[in-house]
């Protein structure tokens, strides 16, 4: 099993890691250009007697690309890599010269070896490139070829917004899926007999707005429900998964959960009234019910 490291700068811990080379991608759409590098990856893994790690950078959520953090970790034991990364970019690293940089990366996560293509840069955070890479690793720099887009990755995408959830498990082996915190909302859904669950987004998703039959999986407590979940913006113009969970009474604001999509309901419509909101709801239970978890 691939061990998993999230790194923010802000906890000073021994993370005991084993010297590692060390690659840094577009996880988010992992695609054959991934899997290519990977087996480089490995050979010098192999070459050096080093650890193969990589390095996934986050910026405010896990919701761009195609994969989630969860579907990451299942790609990299596919793939029998030793060590991920999640590289959480905040305020405390970016503030970082270039050269402390370099010592939190190979001195605190013991990367002595570094992987990037040609044309890598992190956009959310422009340091992270591969100047920097060969500026500080020098000689242990390792070029791979120029990262590029596949259509493979376009197809899912498709796939996606099509609603085709069945035909993208059936091409990757790994569902559809999202991981978020659930935020705090106005608790309107309790007052008509549907309390509800929410996720804030962003607009970079592939989904298209409406309902949708999910699987929840509720870390904490280690179980997975059914729901149906309304992907829409609220009048705070907030993009949310609002999700109302099958079964379940716990309050669990601030927790996190897993939302997989399994089919889509419907297209939203405009809500005249209390009584026709609760006709939809329901109906959009009763839809979800007849899927078996």
């Amino acid at each position: 099993m691939v061990d998993v490291i999230n790194y923010n700068g802000l906890m000073r811990i021994m993370y005991n890691l084993k010297d590692s080379v060390a690659f840094i991608s577009d996880f988010k759409n992992w695609s054959e250009y991934e899997f290519d590098q990977i087996n480089h990856l490995k050979e010098y893994a192999n070459k050096y007697n080093l650890k193969s790690t990589l390095i996934i950078p986050i910026y405010n959520n896990e919701y761009e690309g195609i994969w989630n953090n969860k579907n990451i970790i299942n790609l990299a034991n596919k793939s029998n890599i030793d060590q991920i990364v999640f590289l959480y970019v905040n305020h405390f690293l970016k503030e970082l010269d270039e050269e402390q940089l370099f010592l939190r990366l190979s001195k605190e996560l013991s990367i002595k070896k570094i992987l990037s293509s040609k044309n890598y840069e992190f956009k959310y955070w422009k340091t992270l490139n591969v100047d920097f890479f060969k500026k500080h690793w020098q000689n242990n720099f390792l070029e791979c070829k120029n990262l590029k887009s596949f259509k493979k990755v376009e197809e899912l995408f498709t796939l996606i917004s099509h609603n085709d959830f069945k035909t993208f498990k059936m091409q990757t082996g790994l569902d559809y899926q999202l991981s978020g915190i659930v935020a705090d909302g106005k608790k309107y859904g309790r007052t008509i007999g549907y309390p509800t669950i929410n996720i804030i987004v962003d607009s970079k998703i592939p989904l298209k707005f409406g309902v949708y039959a999910v699987k929840v999986y509720v870390e904490a407590l280690d179980k997975t429900y059914l729901g149906s979940c309304m992907y829409w913006k609220n009048s705070l113009n907030q993009i949310l998964l609002e999700t109302y969970i099958l079964d379940f009474d716990k309050d669990i604001y601030g927790w996190k959960v897993d939302l997989i999509f399994l089919k889509k309901i419907r297209n939203g419509i405009k809500v005249d009234s209390v009584d026709h909101l609760k006709n939809l709801i329901k109906n959009d239970v009763e839809e979800t019910k007849k899927i078996k978890l």
